[in-house]
């Protein structure tokens, strides 16, 4: 006989139930401001479907990015404002998760970047935390210039050697003793209590050179002290170069 339409919406109503078996929800709740949910799938399609389905805003963009993490088998965070909250209400989040090392997921960061823009890395930790998979950059103090007006190229520097690099590379701007650093802000008052080494790491980098997520390793190397001394320097002012007085 001719199917019914009461078959038919069952028949519907199974495939959704079948669709979104293929997302697995971890966890959900509210922290501070926003609700989350935390989950998984081996399928990107079903994923994104999800993520809009529960008002979560996925641009076009990002689909080929949460591809990649999908194949990789990450699983995601998803946060959004609860209602009534504003932009004024966003805080910092804590994000806790078992792993062997210290990893900032960054290509799906490129979605909302600018060009050159700056990133920095805080590792509280038990030693210091150097770039694995990034080049280590350096900037020795007698390649800064400082300007009659004020002010200095240090940033400037940074940037065109992270481009050169690919936007892939960090510099230690400080690594030492956590209690070395007189923290205002409560929660990195707790950290410094609870590690006993503090690693500052920064970078400059653009959306399209965000093509790899940047893994730290932990190792026992000197200090980085986040104070250069040039009080002894000459011939690093922008007249004094110009005018080819040498450094000494």
């Amino acid at each position: 006989p001719p199917f019914p339409d009461c078959g038919e919406l069952l028949v519907m109503a199974e495939m959704v139930e079948e669709s979104s078996a293929e997302v697995e929800v971890f966890a959900s709740g509210e922290v501070g401001p926003f609700g989350f949910d935390v989950i998984g799938s081996e399928d990107p399609e079903a994923l994104i479907s999800w993520l809009r389905d529960n008002n979560y805003r996925v641009e076009p963009p990002m689909e080929p990015l949460i591809n990649v993490y999908v194949e990789e088998g990450f699983a995601f965070v998803a946060m959004r404002l609860l209602d009534g909250e504003t932009s004024e209400s966003i805080q910092p989040i804590e994000i806790t998760y078992p792993g062997t090392k210290p990893m900032i997921p960054l290509r799906l960061t490129a979605v909302a970047a600018n060009d050159n823009m700056p990133i920095f890395t805080w590792v509280f930790a038990n030693q210091q935390a150097v770039p694995e998979n990034y080049a280590h950059m350096e900037i020795a103090t007698e390649e800064i210039t400082f300007f009659s007006f004020g002010g200095n190229n240090y940033q400037g520097l940074l940037m065109r050697r992270a481009d050169a690099l690919g936007g892939r590379a960090f510099i230690t701007e400080f690594a030492g003793p956590s209690s070395s650093i007189n923290f205002q802000n409560p929660y990195l008052v707790e950290k410094s209590q609870e590690h006993a080494y503090l690693t500052r790491l920064t970078t400059s980098i653009s959306p399209d050179e965000m093509t790899v997520d940047p893994v730290f390793a932990l190792e026992q190397r000197p200090d980085v002290s986040n104070r250069r001394d040039a009080s002894n320097l000459t011939g690093l002012y922008d007249c004094e170069r110009n005018s080819g007085v040498n450094i000494r």
